[in-house]
């Protein structure tokens, strides 16, 4: 008697799996469609998800933003402050007193200057004709993982292997020989050793007679 049961337990779920397969079979079409409806109803919670995402996502560069702004403004009250403590104030009237002001003023400008250029979206450095950099902004730093003593005079040199440091060697020189600016891309290996491709724009700086006496060059993250 249990046998029989068993059996027919058995039986009743074999025909209720074929009556499912037969009902998919028949109503594909039907099923398929409501399927599509289906689809058709989500697409408007995947693109408020996707919105959502996007709100995020700018939320996030706009506080990276701010956090700029706020780090430049800083240098640049820092810098103004270290000027006024540094440089002493000078009201004579005499034309050594009038010197000295403008070489205050001109001094001050300068730092302002740099503090703002010190975070800027690109690279930045001076050299002279010999390619020795005077001064690099943090931005072309951060590109290398260094910091910015490490690119003065000759420094950057150790982060472009051999052979790429003739062939750019070479494209300054036949720059410099013409007095004129350059474009070039050039591979750098950062602190990791990693290579990262860089876009140097250097324009010249000429003295009275022509002479290019030194460059200001941009750098580029490619």
């Amino acid at each position: 008697m249990d046998e029989q049961v068993v059996a027919s337990h058995i039986a009743q779920i074999i025909g209720t799996l074929a009556a499912g397969f037969v009902f998919l079979a028949k109503y594909r079409e039907v099923l398929g469609f409501i399927w599509q409806l289906f689809l058709l109803a989500a697409k408007p919670f995947q693109c408020f998800w996707r919105w959502i995402k996007l709100a995020r996502k700018l939320e996030a560069c706009q506080a990276k933003s701010e956090q700029r702004f706020d780090s430049i403004e800083k240098s640049i009250k820092d810098l103004t402050l270290f000027v006024k403590e540094k440089l002493s104030p000078n009201g004579g009237s005499s034309p050594v007193d009038a010197i000295k002001r403008i070489e205050n003023r001109q001094i001050a400008s300068d730092a302002r200057q740099a503090a703002l250029l010190n975070d800027a979206n690109d690279g930045i450095f001076y050299c002279d004709v010999n390619g020795r950099n005077s001064w690099v902004n943090r931005t072309y730093a951060r590109f290398l993982g260094c910091g910015t003593n490490e690119l003065l005079g000759l420094g950057w040199k150790k982060f472009i292997h051999t052979d790429e440091l003739k062939r750019y060697h070479q494209v300054w020189s036949e720059a410099f020989a013409d007095g004129c600016e350059f474009e070039d891309f050039v591979t750098f290996y950062d602190v990791e050793n990693k290579p990262i491709k860089l876009k140097i724009a250097a324009n010249a700086i000429q003295n009275e007679k022509g002479e290019t006496v030194s460059y200001i060059g941009q750098v580029i993250k490619v």
